[in-house]
């Protein structure tokens, strides 16, 4: 959890997480 502590590190876990489901619902899509 300490990786991940920093607000940096949050922001960038959040935007990882938007873009796989974005690509995830594309996919759904077609």
């Amino acid at each position: 959890m300490d990786r991940f502590g920093s607000l940096p590190g949050r922001f960038f876990v959040y935007v990882y997480t938007v873009l796989i489901n974005l690509r995830k619902a594309i996919v759904a899509e077609n």
